[in-house]
């Protein structure tokens, strides 16, 4: 079985989580006086910087982390990064799965069947839901999930 499935939610890398998760555990520092928007934290580890505030740059990081797991785990790819991003992550981010096919293979063999009961690991059971819901639908959910909060667009744990 896959080891995200089981993993305690501070173990979990920002790549192996779903953006929502990942939103509950990072935020943006905004800059001034700087080519970029903000400064995003994740467990207060700097992430890098950011074109956007709010939920556009936590999700370009959040996507930038996806990228590069993947990218370390492509055949032109430097190892970078040893973690593969989880399925449910990479359903968020079709195109990142065309971009990298070779390691999007990785990703679904690290994915054996779930027990019944089990929380779905699988791609196709998150990226459903996700492709069928707008951008204002995702943003409201995370809104309601008290995933925002605070000042300056930024996104504090809860």
């Amino acid at each position: 079985m896959s080891e995200y499935i089981n993993a305690a939610p501070q173990e979990l890398r920002p790549q192996q989580m779903i953006f929502e998760a990942f939103c509950r555990e990072a935020f943006l520092k905004p800059l001034e006086n700087h080519g970029r928007a903000a400064e995003v934290f994740f467990r207060g580890t700097s992430l890098g910087f950011v074109d956007h505030l709010g939920v556009a740059g936590l999700m370009q990081a959040h996507e930038r982390e996806l990228n590069n797991a993947l990218y370390s785990h492509s055949p032109t790819g430097l190892p970078i990064d040893d973690e593969l991003p989880s399925a449910a992550a990479l359903a968020e981010y079709p195109h990142l799965r065309q971009r990298f096919p070779e390691a999007a293979q990785l990703v679904d063999a690290q994915n054996e069947p779930v027990p019944d009961g089990a929380v779905s690991a699988s791609p196709d059971a998150q990226a459903n839901v996700l492709r069928s819901a707008s951008a204002e639908q995702l943003l409201m959910e995370l809104a309601h999930r008290g995933v925002f909060i605070g000042r300056r667009q930024s996104c504090w744990p809860v």
